[in-house]
């Protein structure tokens, strides 16, 4: 490949503050006398009282030392706020925008100024003292970024947590520093959805006592618990207390924040960083490497909850007093121009994202940018992960118009601040290249045996002495700071990535080290192979992993997702192996390619390769830390079609069936009778291979078509008592309403006297739940309607059950079609008498297969069920029980009492009303029932559900529903609630208790 190099634009050259000649002399000068580079740097800051001496470090075998400033004292919200609110406090300093489209706010410097001030005196009389840690669990509003600068101003410690975190990884951070005080909101917004915030909160509370006081933002104004003595919303203690708070004087060394590692490489490690030689390191560098003049508008797209918004959104730009824009939502809601439009409306001057956000972006073309001006940008970044070759061309070409030079960054919360990038008016630019280290940074390239690399070559990155943002530590973990950073290389800090130098002394970052796979004693990098996928047109994104090789010891495992439209094909699997091995060579040959509709990743936007490494390996359950996966469906689904070893939609798999051996038959099974017992007929079910029967797994048992009489079994089922309403149109409905309490209303879409939920019915009512379930018309006892057997109609005859019982206050379980129904009944009824809902493998929003939803099932499909149901209801329901319980699937365990008891509840649904229920569930487009659920709703999947596929039900409801829950059961089949029953149970006693 021709190597591409972009000079530096000719607009820069005459206004940047360091062109190439000022970057080698300041670079040179900042190794030979970093003393002297630093104490000028130092001075871009206010000091309380100067420091004297810069720094005293050393990386020795027996100890490490990292100080910097230290005997000096400041106060990092005075720098970030007191002297520019002096001569500017009516210019803005923030303006957000939020979630939803037109929800805007300007900052002032005086505002946020007294908004810190206020905050810092109400945590004062809540009792936080210099040192003590405050955990902030908020949405990207600026009352994060208040809290921060508050907590700073009085000398407390921040520990931001990323407020797509669940309970579970808020409590283990909050565990972890031992904060007394939290700050949250009541919810947050994101690409449309209420994320549940305080909910959250008070989960991860429930064994934490030492939490004395959690302060509330209002930003969604729905009504949270608030638990008296501890709870208080923040507006209101805020109003109590004076807009004027002097900013407390601390040491160099004193900690600023502890800010949690991402867990992209193994469980979560508290980074602490301290105040002075942090926030120099953080406003020199921005101002250097994004070259920043007054005026400008700067948008960084980070969370809050990242080390990149730490210093490249809040502290490195308001410590040159830039004024930011904060963005709450995402770049593709409500469409693919969300950025473009907040650029072209805020003038935005400098813009900085994640190579994730882009390749994805890049996936809904050029239309969505072209529409909007983005005339006033001058200088682009990218961080969090190597950016390739293609994305960066795009983003160059297409978001910048040729003209934007893209500072490519290399960093890491560890190294508080950048350690590898090219300076917009200094150096040439090659696409992918992080190019040449900052100022006072030392990179070395170390082969594994320890040797220095010199010149052109390639090892692992380490840097030779410190640098001014540097963690000073591990919270609580010495010992594991320096194993891990300084123990493989004595002498230099460690990253983990590999790098190669070329030529010019630019650096290419290589990956993680366990992202370097080692084929037939050839090492090569991840990130070179990725590149080479994702230069084919018709690629989005790559990731590639390393998969255990019986021959070559490892091979490589490509996840590959398309751009928009293209069609997934060997064809095209076999062009994309023909591009490596010209781009690489055949060495570089992957051993497999698997479509993955997306990749999974951390909040940050960076990909999770570990967990595709042990999906490679054949390890679908264990993935190690998964609390930072931004979307844990994504996994769900590559496990499920790596399972699989087929994309949606596969072959028709043809099934026939012959002869009989039903149990429960009293003829014999060689014996076809025609007198009116038993029918004989050839059945065919075409179903899509990696839909509902898999060609590659064990097959059900060849089985006689038995259309025969009810046995007497089944009669006994049927008369069971249980107690009746009628429907306006006289439909007798059958109900069992057991115990006493809040009410759990299940529906289940199977007759009540197959008993298939009374396991949980037994479950909740033993912990004093009332517990009620019906028979649909048209099954079980209920009449045998002819008409009536439509959507609508059962969610009619739901609600008149809840009427006629006055329930309220509900709990509403909706399993298969049962969540059909009760998505119908939210949609015609409201929820007003509901207070949770629970939808378990069900159908919403869309079975069928369309133009707008083409991961449904295709007509065939239906029916072909519906003609079975009449054709061979029995042999049809026989059948059903093997993908319903994945008993398909290499080493399953077949219960034939299941199966039977599968069966027995499918003949108690008349034929007629059957036939009509499949075509009403299969083809109710269920989407704008769904928009009005405004309860907390829990989604429960197996991701191995062969009935209702996951990728058109609960991965697409989760989304459309607001305030849901999504919960994914590995290796689970659609009867779930049988399979699973403990934690089926568990799961949703948690969810009912939450």
């Amino acid at each position: 490949m021709t190597q591409h190099v972009f000079p530096v634009p000719a607009t820069l050259k005459s206004t940047a503050h360091v062109d190439l000649q000022a970057y080698q002399e300041l670079y040179r000068r900042s190794l030979d006398d970093p003393e002297g580079f630093w104490r000028e740097q130092a001075q871009i800051l206010d000091w309380v009282k100067p420091f004297t001496t810069v720094k005293n470090t050393h990386y020795s075998p027996d100890d490490v030392t990292i100080e910097w400033f230290s005997d000096g004292t400041l106060n990092a919200s005075f720098n970030c706020l007191d002297r520019h609110a002096r001569d500017r406090g009516d210019d803005a300093a923030i303006l957000w925008e939020g979630d939803t489209p037109g929800d805007t706010r300007t900052v002032t410097w005086k505002d946020l100024q007294q908004e810190v001030s206020r905050l810092a005196n109400a945590l004062k009389t809540l009792g936080v003292r210099k040192g003590d840690f405050v955990s902030v669990y908020l949405p990207v509003v600026p009352e994060a970024i208040a809290a921060m600068l508050a907590c700073a101003r009085i000398g407390a410690v921040h520990s931001v947590v990323f407020s797509g975190f669940s309970s579970e990884s808020l409590a283990g951070r909050i565990e972890d520093c031992r904060s007394r005080v939290l700050i949250t909101a009541d919810e947050g917004l994101r690409a449309g959805k209420h994320v549940p915030l305080k909910k959250n909160v008070d989960a991860a509370l429930q064994n934490l006592p030492f939490v004395e006081h959690v302060l509330v933002v209002r930003r969604t104004g729905r009504d949270v618990p608030m638990t008296a003595g501890r709870d208080r919303w923040y507006d209101e203690a805020l109003a109590e207390v004076s807009p004027e708070c002097a900013p407390t004087e601390v040491g160099a060394e004193d900690p600023l924040f502890v800010l949690y590692t991402s867990g992209s490489t193994g469980k979560p490690k508290g980074m602490l960083h301290t105040t002075g030689g942090y926030l120099v390191h953080a406003a020199a560098s921005f101002r250097a490497m994004f070259d920043y003049h007054p005026g400008d508008i700067h948008f960084c797209t980070a969370d809050v909850g990242w080390v990149t918004a730490h210093t490249y959104l809040i502290y490195g730009p308001l410590a040159n007093g830039a004024t930011i824009v904060l963005f709450e939502g995402v770049p593709t809601w409500p469409d693919a121009s969300r950025w473009w439009q907040i650029i072209e409306a805020y003038r935005v001057n400098i813009f900085y994202t994640a190579p994730t956000a882009i390749r994805s972006l890049m996936r809904d073309g050029e239309g969505p940018v072209s529409k909007h001006d983005l005339s006033s940008l001058r200088v682009l970044g990218s961080v969090g992960e190597p950016i390739n070759p293609e994305a960066w061309l795009w983003y160059h070409e297409v978001v910048g118009g040729g003209r934007c030079p893209i500072v490519d960054t290399y960093w890491q919360t560890e190294t508080g601040a950048v350690l590898l990038c090219p300076l917009p008016g200094a150096m040439d630019l090659k696409p992918g290249s992080a190019t040449k280290p900052f100022f006072g940074v030392r990179p070395a390239l170390i082969n594994s045996d320890g040797t220095v690399v010199e010149g052109e070559g390639t090892g692992n990155l380490c840097f030779a002495d410190s640098w001014p943002g540097q963690a000073r530590t591990i919270l609580g973990d010495r010992d594991r700071f320096l194993k891990t950073y300084f123990s493989t290389f004595p002498g230099y800090y460690f990253t983990g990535d590999g790098a190669r130098r070329d030529a010019d002394g630019y650096y290419w970052i290589t990956g993680r080290l366990d992202d370097v796979i080692n084929v037939s004693g050839h090492r090569l990098g991840t990130v070179e192979v990725e590149s080479a996928l994702a230069s084919h047109p018709s690629v989005a994104e790559a990731a590639v992993v390393g998969m255990p090789h019986e021959i070559k010891g490892h091979g490589i495992f490509a996840f590959v997702t398309l751009k928009e439209g293209i069609a997934e094909s060997d064809d095209l699997r076999r062009e994309l192996v023909q591009v490596v091995r010209t781009r690489i060579g055949p060495i570089a040959t992957p051993d497999r390619i698997e479509w993955a509709p997306q990749l999974p990743k951390n909040r940050s936007g960076k990909i999770l390769r570990r967990i595709l490494t042990c999906i490679a390996a054949g390890d679908y359950e264990n993935h190690g830390d998964t609390s930072t996966v931004a979307d844990p469906t994504v996994v769900a689904e590559i496990v499920k079609r790596v399972q699989l070893h087929k994309t949606w939609p596969g072959p028709v798999l043809v099934i026939k069936r012959t002869s009989c051996q039903n149990n429960l038959c009293e003829r014999s099974p060689e014996r076809i009778d025609s007198s009116g017992d038993h029918v004989a007929s050839s059945v065919q079910f075409q179903y899509p291979a990696s839909g509902l029967l898999q060609a590659n797994g064990p097959q059900p048992p060849a089985m006689l078509s038995c259309a025969r009489k009810r046995s007497p079994i089944q009669r006994g089922y049927q008369e069971q008592a249980m107690s009746t309403i009628k429907t306006r149109d006289g439909t007798e409905i059958f109900y069992k309403d057991w115990g006493s309490g809040q009410p759990i209303v299940f529906s289940h879409g199977w007759p009540l006297s197959g008993d298939a939920w009374d396991a949980q019915m037994m479950f909740f009512g033993e912990r004093g739940y009332r517990v009620i379930a019906h028979d649909r018309r048209g099954h079980g006892q209920s009449t045998q309607t002819w008409t009536g057997n439509d959507m609508d109609t059962y969610a009619d005859d739901l609600a008149a059950l809840i009427e006629e019982l006055n329930l309220r206050d509900i709990i509403i379980i909706g399993h298969s079609t049962g969540g059909g129904e009760v998505t119908r009944y939210i949609g015609r009824h409201g929820t007003q008498r509901v207070a949770k809902i629970v939808l378990v493998g069900a159908i919403p929003p869309l079975m069928l297969m369309t133009e707008a939803n083409p991961n449904g099932l295709p007509i065939g499909v239906f029916d072909d069920l519906r003609k079975s149901t009449y054709e061979n209801q029995s042999q049809f329901f026989y059948d059903l029980s093997i993908p319903f319980y994945s008993y398909n699937r290499d080493g399953a365990k077949v219960s034939e009492g299941i199966r039977m008891n599968f069966w027995l509840q499918g003949m108690q649904a008349g034929i007629k009303p059957a036939y009509d229920c499949i075509k009403q569930f299969s083809e109710t487009d269920l989407t704008e029932d769904l928009k009005k659920f405004d309860v907390p709703t829990l989604i429960l999947h197996g991701d191995d559900d062969q009935i209702v596929p996951i990728v058109a039900s609960a991965m697409i409801s989760s989304k459309i529903v607001p305030n849901a829950t999504l919960k994914v059961y590995p290796g689970s089949p659609h009867g779930l609630a049988q399979v699973q029953a403990d934690r089926f149970n568990n799961d949703v006693l948690t969810f009912i208790q939450g």
